[in-house]
């Protein structure tokens, strides 16, 4: 699999019209929350699709980072708070709220560490093999480490959720993520962001199913 500017941008632009037809379909403030995820998803990869085409053409170091940390930003801090955040206050049953409370907290403290660790050592990115490499520094163990945490705080929260369907959001992006690892495993932040902003789509029908009638 091959990745471009052009993918990247593509992606970009049918995220945004999902994502303006979830609002749309969205009912509750709430709802709205979660019927924006493919709003963001649209913008990283338009950030990623920035940093193609700088990456290639050497527009600038400044538009460089700023697409590095711009994606970095969405991968690392945005996503393990957004999500067990956008669960938890959907969420209506006691129990299911308070776990996805702790999923909540977990992904803030993964958070802190992620700012620690770019703080001490920065960010990386460059493309190989047609996929970009995104680095922080993280040693194996930590890699890994951080990596089963980020998975059950986003992932995890979708299957506690009680909303219709949200798990098949959740199995979807769990495959998305076994499938990154096993066949894109040192390019895993950018391919598994690109499949889960692509699965992201499906938060459409999981809101149109949610207000049906």
């Amino acid at each position: 699999m091959c990745f471009s500017s052009h993918v990247s941008f593509g992606a970009a632009a049918i995220l945004a019209i999902i994502g303006l037809l979830s609002i749309k379909k969205a009912k509750t403030r709430n709802e709205k929350l979660l019927a924006t995820t493919p709003l963001f998803f649209a913008v990283q990869q338009a950030i990623e699709g920035v940093f193609w085409l700088d990456y290639h053409r050497h527009l600038s170091p400044i538009i460089t980072n700023l697409a590095k940390y711009g994606f970095l930003f969405f991968a690392m801090l945005f996503w393990p708070i957004w999500i067990p955040f956008v669960m938890y206050k959907l969420e209506k049953q006691e129990l299911r709220k308070s776990i996805l409370g702790t999923f909540l907290m977990c992904g803030i403290l993964l958070v802190c560490y992620f700012v620690w660790q770019m703080g001490c050592a920065g960010g990386q990115a460059w493309i190989e093999n047609h996929h970009v490499t995104y680095d922080i520094g993280l040693t194996e163990w930590q890699y890994y480490i951080t990596g089963i945490i980020y998975a059950i705080v986003t992932i995890g929260s979708m299957f506690v959720s009680s909303i219709p369907f949200m798990w098949s959001f959740g199995i979807a992006t769990l495959i998305a993520l076994l499938i990154s690892f096993i066949f894109y495993k040192f390019w895993l932040i950018s391919v598994w962001c690109f499949f889960c902003a692509i699965l992201s789509i499906l938060i459409y029908a999981i809101i149109c199913n949610k207000n049906r009638k």
